[in-house]
């Protein structure tokens, strides 16, 4: 294997590996400084098991598919932004009401780490994880599939012997999809990653003032900026403007965070703590 596709799979390694060990460290973080409870963390982690990878996930291949044949590939991405931001912001609010009801900010973002780091850890970061290892494997399965033919065609390369047939395809769409897009791909999916931790930290919050507030506008505040998120990042990515598509999801997890921690002083309070001076907070 050369030396860039083997720079790619370390890569792609190292971004895996960071995709798991980020929200652990987070978490540590506000478990030393804000008193983030692991309870509750793995309350959001379950949140998201549930609501994610048991009822929506089974079945949104099919959906998808039955989308894409209906009404093409725009309308079914949209659709599946939609499915992912009702389903978990839904499985927020329940999760709210049957295991952490009196939620404080602290909670609110513990809840938000938990439910972004199962995402990020088992989703994402196995995800890249593999690949990496794939990359690395190749030499070993082979010679290696078709490569490029003169005139710009492609010529049949010498095949994969030690695998099926049938195998060979898809390593060397592994390989090609591996070096065009570089050490780039990774490095944006881990920024990905940590973007999509500090919005669902965000909507963590949100939720919860929705449940505490008795507030649905709130709720339905959180799905629309999922859906937002997923939909502008999906479309972004799809033109070919994937640095463009995590500054947007970049920007937009940036200000949810800030709206969200506006409603933290009525966590707080809501929760028995009225702050330092006793006061009960308005609500922003």
């Amino acid at each position: 294997m050369g030396d860039p596709l083997r720079s790619i799979a370390v890569t792609y390694m190292m971004a895996g590996a960071g995709a798991i060990v980020l929200p652990a460290l987070v978490f540590a973080a506000g478990y030393r400084r804000w008193g983030w409870r692991a309870r509750v963390a793995l309350v959001g982690a379950a949140t998201f098991l549930v609501f994610q990878g048991l009822l929506r996930l089974p079945w949104q291949p099919a959906f998808s598919a039955w989308a894409t044949a209906r009404w093409g590939v725009a309308a079914a991405g949209l659709l599946a932004s939609l499915t992912a931001a009702l389903w978990e912001e839904t499985g927020r609010y329940v999760a709210y009401r049957a295991a952490v009801r009196r939620p404080r900010l602290a909670d609110a973002a513990a809840m938000g780490v938990g439910h972004g780091g199962f995402e990020s850890a088992v989703l994402v970061g196995l995800s890249l994880l593999g690949t990496g290892i794939a990359l690395l494997a190749l030499p070993l399965l082979g010679a290696g599939g078709s490569g490029p033919g003169p005139g710009g065609g492609t010529a049949p390369g010498p095949g994969w012997p030690a695998l099926p047939a049938e195998a060979g395809p898809a390593l060397d769409q592994l390989r090609q999809a591996a070096l065009e897009g570089g050490v780039l791909a990774p490095v944006l999916a881990l920024v990905e990653r940590a973007a999509a931790l500090t919005l669902h930290v965000g909507l963590s919050i949100l939720v919860a003032a929705a449940w505490v507030q008795r507030r649905a506008v709130l709720w339905l505040a959180a799905v629309v900026i999922h859906f937002a998120a997923n939909a502008a990042a999906v479309a972004l990515a799809q033109m070919g403007y994937a640095v463009a598509a995590e500054g947007v999801v970049l920007v937009m997890a940036g200000l949810t965070l800030y709206t969200g921690l506006r409603w933290g002083p009525l966590l707080d309070a809501a929760a028995g703590w009225d702050g330092p001076t006793g006061e009960r907070p308005a609500a922003p």
